[in-house]
């Protein structure tokens, strides 16, 4: 028997060859990005290029200590101290800090969770 004439299990038969193919890629991607976060752990560090993982953890952090979306010190050039910021992404501030307030301050929590979605 070929591998091209093994059956395809019931629930996808019905399924065209885009769509199988499609599902495959799917759960590859869905895999590799919980590979990705599994790679990258519970640490948050610059990395060369980026620096918006320690934006947005430090953000979640101080929203979830009661400081607001503010930073604790001077951050980039226009955004000082303890003064409310609204150049970042409140959505995924306000992810983090659900994720951080279920999870405790793990972004590898954050980063299991954001993969499966």
């Amino acid at each position: 028997m070929s591998p091209l004439s093994i059956r395809p299990p019931a629930y996808l038969r019905g399924l065209s060859l885009a769509s199988r193919l499609f599902l495959l890629f799917l759960a590859f991607s869905t895999f590799a990005r919980l590979g990705a976060a599994l790679y990258l752990g519970s640490t948050v560090e610059a990395l060369p290029g980026t620096h918006d993982q320690v934006t947005y953890d430090t953000l979640a952090r101080r929203l979830l200590a009661g400081y607001g979306f503010t930073f604790p010190h001077d951050w980039w050039p226009f955004t000082r101290a303890d003064e409310p910021t609204a150049h970042f992404s409140f959505a995924y501030v306000l992810y983090l800090a659900g994720t951080y307030a279920l999870f405790g301050p793990h972004p590898l929590a954050a980063r299991l969770l954001q993969a499966l979605i």
